[in-house]
Parts: structure tokens; sequence; C-alpha cells
């Protein structure tokens, strides 16, 4: 209440009228602030950012930034700005006269390892209200997080340099996959994993399965720190396999020994082809260019472990080795004529052909022309159609070959009279063929008769 007070010198009843104006003196107005940059006025931070995520670690370091300015229109006395943890006081920043118009802020100020659960984080400004502000209701600020149990988190990885989590090669000490894998290589497998999480995994199995079936077992027994270390398997040797697809697959922490901030990430699986390697083709083969129908030839090609050798004849037969370098063969028909042999593993080479020029006995020769009814001790000439190549050998029943032998045509002395005979048989290099025969009636004899016969 204000008092005023009126004196007068006359005495009298009075009416007195008069007009009160009041001013409002200059005041500060405290309130939290967000600096440039900043996401809020008050931040939860485990790397020293500018904003507040929504979860953290049990084993990080949190801190917190805090800023605040006043503009009112006043500077202030030293205030207290107060800050609690759940509705608990852990700290009391405090600040000195701030100027109007001004900020003032506060970085990194500690709160530690918290355990898990969630948080509120207050700030109140001006808490012991030592500052007469031209509003007093907007000196708060909250921010709220939350906390988790720091867990491992295991996981294939590919390191640089990898081609992946899982490589498949077929030479040691590389870690890039092999272009083309045969069923003769030796196959090498190399693995790797992350422990991506913030504390040690501890003891666990990793299994490796090729096509389901377990082919491999790595023990983990000392763990596997956290925050990106790796550790893994180089070069195991799988051996060959046969030609075509397999899957592998990479089970990290297969018997559940640890519990993970994610089990949903323990398993990589890739798959990888086995082609076929086929054989160099065979060495020439061995054996005679040059034989006679229906005899046995021994061929070969030089031997390599592993392949087997498929034989294939023209005109002609296997008769025993099929499979192997060397095999007995019977050519059945004469002329040129091929012999074929295609080496296989899992697959065939380029096969090797050679000709072989195969020879038949000699055919029977043609009739036989002559005079039929010779005169005793006069040469006569006997003949058959010439064939390249064939010996003709004569013989007669009682006479003398004058000249020709060898040949086609021959001239013949007949020593007595009566029925005689001529034969010539025909050869070459592989033996003598059928035989050709004439009789005739030689003068002087009784009836007679001739013919020409073949036997």
């Amino acid at each position: 209440m204000e008092n005023y007070n009126f004196t007068s010198s006359l005495s009298g009843t009075y009416a007195l009228e008069f007009t009160v104006t009041r001013t409002e003196l200059p005041k500060p107005n405290l309130h939290p602030y967000t600096i440039s940059g900043w996401s809020a006025p008050l931040i939860v931070t485990n790397n020293g950012g500018y904003t507040t995520n929504p979860t953290y670690l049990n084993t990080d370091n949190l801190t917190y930034h805090l800023a605040y300015a006043n503009t009112g229109n006043a500077g202030t006395v030293p205030f207290d700005v107060y800050v609690y943890l759940n509705g608990n006081f852990i700290a009391n920043h405090i600040s000195g006269n701030l100027a109007s118009q001004t900020a003032s802020y506060l970085q990194m100020q500690p709160l530690g390892n918290l355990s898990p659960g969630n948080y509120e984080l207050r700030m109140v400004i001006d808490a012991n209200n030592q500052v007469a502000e031209s509003n007093e209701y907007d000196n708060e600020y909250v921010v709220n997080f939350t906390v988790i149990q720091a867990l491992p988190n295991l996981k294939p990885f590919a390191p640089s340099g990898f081609s992946a989590p899982l490589v498949v090669s077929n030479v040691t000490g590389t870690f890039t996959d092999a272009t083309t894998i045969y069923h003769t290589d030796n196959i090498y497998i190399d693995g790797r994993l992350i422990n991506e999480g913030t504390v040690n995994a501890g003891i666990f199995n990793t299994k490796l399965y090729l096509n389901n079936t377990l082919l491999y077992t790595s023990n983990s027994n000392s763990g596997l720190q956290g925050g990106g270390f790796t550790t893994g398997f180089n070069d195991l040797n799988i051996g060959t396999r046969p030609v075509g697809t397999y899957e592998l697959k990479m089970i990290i922490d297969a018997d559940n020994q640890v519990t993970e901030s994610n089990e949903l990430d323990n398993i990589y699986t890739r798959t990888f082809t086995v082609v076929c390697n086929p054989p160099s083709q065979p060495s020439t083969i061995s054996g005679n260019g040059t034989v006679c129908q229906s005899t046995q030839q021994t061929y070969s090609v030089t031997n390599v472990a592993g392949v087997t050798y498929t034989w294939s004849v023209n005109g002609g037969y296997v008769l025993s080795g099929q499979g192997s370098n060397q095999v007995v063969v019977v050519f059945t028909s004469s002329g040129s004529r091929s012999l074929t042999v295609t080496p296989s593993t899992a697959c065939n080479g380029t096969a090797r052909t050679r000709t072989i020029t195969v020879t038949g006995l000699p055919a029977q020769p043609s009739a036989i022309t002559g005079n039929t009814l010779p005169c005793i001790n006069t040469n006569y000439n006997y003949s058959v159609t010439n064939v390249t190549g064939i010996t003709y050998t004569w013989s007669v029943s009682d006479g003398v070959i004058v000249s020709g032998q060898g040949t086609n045509s021959v001239a013949v002395r007949w020593n007595s009279a009566g029925n005689q005979s001529i034969m010539v048989v025909p050869s070459n290099s592989c033996g003598n063929g059928i035989g050709s025969t004439l009789v005739g009636c030689i003068i002087n004899t009784s009836c007679c008769s001739h013919y020409n016969s073949k036997r």
C-alpha cells in the first residue's frame, strides 16, 4: 500500500484528484539456450558431440553440455545452475554476473558410466531464486535417454584385402578368391570374424559347414576383445572336390555360448564351383602304321596317372586294354583305317587319332587264260589279270615253268600227255590268298575234257 499526505489551511470539504504513474524497473530473464551447432540446450554425449542419442551403453563414459542465456534487459547477480539426474542433485554450476543479451555454457561435465536403465537429466537455472526475473517459469530443461547393458557382437567380417568373410582359393597365402577351381586343385579356406561390441566375447565356437556337413570347428578359448578386434583361420585345406557347386556356411558362436547385442548376424553363407580340369591331349600313338588285316596289333600312349584312356577303332575292335594307355587292336577290314584315344578324368580331354593302313590277303586271281589242248615238249603262255603288289606263284602237275614265275604271266612246257593242271596262288606281305586252277587235255591222249576250276 502506498500512502499520500495532503495539508490545507482552509476549512471545509475538498475533492482531491491525482494520477499516479508507475515505471517497471529493467529485469533479467534467464532460460535454457541452444548454442549454434548444438541440438538442444542440454546434451548428453559419449563422444563429445552435440546431439543426445536415445541409447547409450553402460560402458560409455558419458558427459553433458549445458547452455543458458539472459535475454532480459538487465544484468544479473551471481546465481546457481543445478543439475539433477533422475531427480537426484548431482552438480551446481555457479554462474557469475550475466549481462543482458548474453549466453553462457559448460561442456564435457562428467556423468561417467551409468547402470542400465532410463534416465532424466534436468537443468534448473537460478535454482535458488537469486535473480528477480521478468519470467520465473522458463528456467528448466530436461533431456531423457536410456542406458543399456554393453554386450559383445560377433559377426562375419571381411578385412581390407579380403574378398569376403570366407575366401575360397587354390593356393596358400592369399585372401582373394580363386578365379577358377579345378577338381584337381587342393582347396583352401580363409575365414574372419569381428567383435563389434565393446566388451570381451568370452569363450565361443565357430563352425564351418560344407553342404551342411560339419567341416571344421574353431575354438576361441581366450575370447575376443571388443571394440573391433578380429580373429579367424587361414589356409584350411579341404582337399580336392568333385565337379559341382558347393555351399560354405560359417556359424559364429554356433553353440550360443555368448549373449550378444545382436543374435541374428552370426552366419555367413557363400557358394563356390569346382569345374573339370581336362587332361592334356595324349602323346603320339605308338605302334605299327601298316598292318595286316585280322592280326593282333599293340598300340600305346604315354601313361599319365589318374587319366582313363578310351580307344575307338574304325574298321576293327579293341581286343584288350580298354581304359588303359595300351591296347591290343584287331582290324577286320582293309584300307585306310583310324585309331583314336580319348583321355578323361572328370571330363574328356582332346583326343588323339592315328591313321593305320590295313592290308588284307590278296583276292583270288582271275581265271587262268591259255591253251587247254597243248602239245608236249612245247612252250605255252598262261596268265591272270595283274594286280599291283601281288606276287603270283605258279605250279604245274607235270611240266616245267620256263619263265615268269612270280608274275601274272608264265611260259609252261608240258612233259607228258593226259589230263594236266596249272595253278596260280596270289600272295602279299600278309600271306597267300586263294589260288586259281586250270585243267586241260594234252594231245595224243584219249577223250578228255577241260574246264576252269577255282579252289
